[in-house]
C-alpha cells in the first residue's frame, strides 16, 4: 500500500503543485494536490551507517551536512549560534558544518564574514567536505536548517547514526522523526524555517533533555507531565545555563536513546527496497488507468460506428460528410473499415449480418 501523506508532510507537494500540470485542464490546485503522491527519497545502503559507540566530542558540539549555499540556509543556523553563545552565554557550545564551500562562492564569503562579526570563530567552523560517518562521530546533536527540501538523506543518515536531529520544517523532513504508529509522537525537534531563536532553542532543548525531552529522560511526575523546572524559560539566564549545560553531560545516555529510536524509524519506512516499492506500485497503478482510459475510447468508437451503420440500413439518411451513389457509400470519402483501426475493424467482422452487408 502507498504510504498516506500526513501533516508531516502535507507541504512536499507544493512544488508539483506550483509547476505540474493537469493534462492542460484548468482546476483548483487543491483537487490537482490530492491527485499528487510524492515517493520520498530511500537510503540504499543502509550498513554503512552504524550507531555511533561513543561521541568522540568532549563539548556540546553540533553538526551539519550541508553545502554552504543559500537554500540550505546556514545564516540561520549561524545566527542560532549568535543567540546560543553570545545571548545566553553557553561558552563551550560548537557548530561543525561539513559541506561544500565553492558551489555558490559569494555566500561563502558572506558566512565567513558573518562569523567573524558575531565573534564566532572559536565555535562555528566551516569545515568543508567530510565522511558523513566520521563527521556524525562528533555529534551531540544534527541539525539541518535549509529554507526547502525535498527529503535530505543527511537526515536520514544521521538518524541511522543514532544523533538526535533538530531540522527545519520542509518537505518530507518531519516523516524522517514521526513514529509511523503514532503520528503524534516524535523523535526530533521540527521547527519554522527562518526562525534562528526557535533553532537555538530546539538545540538546547534536545542537547539537554529539557522541556518536552524531559519525558524521554524519565523525568516526568506521576501524570507523565514534564516536571515544571525542567522547561526552557523564554528567558535564559546564568543560572539556567548551568544547569542546563549540566544536564547536557548528565544526559548523554537518554540524549543517545532519543537518536536510536530515530534509526528504528528510518530502517522501518526509508529503506531502498520501499523507495522502489512505491515506484513499481505508481508505474501499475498509471498503467492500470491508461489501458481503462484507452477501453473506454474504444468503446465509444464502436458505440459511434455502430449507431453509423444503423442509419445507413434504414436508407432514409446518410452520414454527414459521405456520398451516396446507387444506394452504396463511396470508399473514398466514408469511413469504411480499410480506414478504420484494426482492432475496431476485427470488432465490426463480429458485428450483426445487416452490419456486414451495409458496409461493403
Amino acid at each position: 500500500m502507498f504510504r498516506r501523506l500526513g501533516e508531516a508532510d502535507e507541504g512536499f507537494r507544493i512544488w508539483e503543485v506550483e509547476l505540474g500540470t493537469d493534462r492542460g485542464c484548468l482546476g483548483h490546485k487543491k483537487q490537482f494536490g490530492r491527485k499528487i503522491d510524492p515517493i520520498v527519497n530511500g537510503v540504499s545502503n543502509m550498513t554503512a551507517f552504524k550507531p555511533v559507540d561513543e561521541v568522540r566530542s568532549t563539548t556540546p558540539t553540533v553538526v551539519m551536512l550541508s553545502n554552504v549555499q543559500f537554500i540550505k540556509d546556514i545564516k540561520t543556523a549561524i545566527l542560532a549560534a549568535d543567540v546560543i553563545v553570545n545571548k545566553w552565554g553557553f561558552s563551550e557550545y560548537q557548530l561543525l558544518v561539513y559541506g561544500a564551500r565553492d558551489r555558490e562562492p559569494s555566500y561563502d564569503i558572506d558566512m565567513a564574514k558573518l562569523i567573524e562579526s558575531c565573534k564566532l570563530t572559536n565555535h562555528v567552523i566551516l569545515k568543508g567536505f567530510g565522511k558523513p560517518q566520521e563527521a556524525l562521530e562528533d555529534a551531540w546533536l544534527f541539525m539541518n536548517s535549509s529554507l526547502s527540501e525535498g527529503l535530505p538523506l543527511a537526515i536520514a543518515e544521521a538518524a541511522l547514526a543514532g544523533v538526535p536531529i533538530v531540522a527545519t520544517a520542509v518537505g518530507a523532513t518531519a516523516l524522517v522523526l514521526t513514529d509511523p504508529d503514532d503520528p503524534s509522537l516524535r523523535y526530533g525537534e521540527v521547527v519554522p524555517p527562518n526562525d534562528p531563536t526557535a533553532l537555538a532553542r530546539a538545540q538546547i532543548s534536545i542537547l539537554a533533555m529539557a522541556g518536552p525531552w524531559a519525558k524521554f529522560a524519565g523525568d516526568v511526575d506521576k501524570r507523565g507531565s514534564v516536571l515544571p523546572h525542567l522547561r526552557v524559560p523564554d528567558a535564559v539566564t546564568a543560572r539556567d545555563v548551568e544547569w542546563l549545560s549540566k544536564r547536557m553531560r548528565d544526559k548523554a545516555d537518554d540524549r543517545r536513546k532519543l537518536g536510536l529510536l530515530g534509526r528504528q524509524v528510518v530502517l522501518r519506512g526509508f529503506h531502498g527496497k520501499r523507495y522502489l516499492r512505491e515506484h513499481e506500485q505508481m508505474y501499475w497503478v498509471q498503467w492500470h488507468l491508461a489501458e481503462m482510459r484507452k477501453k473506454s475510447v474504444e468503446k465509444s468508437l464502436v458505440s459511434a460506428a455502430g449507431s453509423t451503420s444503423g442509419q445507413g440500413c434504414s436508407g432514409t439518411q446518410a452520414n454527414p460528410g459521405t456520398s451516396v451513389s446507387n444506394g452504396r457509400r463511396d470508399p473514398a470519402t466514408s469511413s469504411t473499415p480499410a480506414r478504420w483501426p484494426r482492432k475496431l475493424r476485427k470488432l465490426r467482422r463480429g458485428g450483426s449480418q445487416s452490419s456486414r452487408k451495409d458496409v461493403v
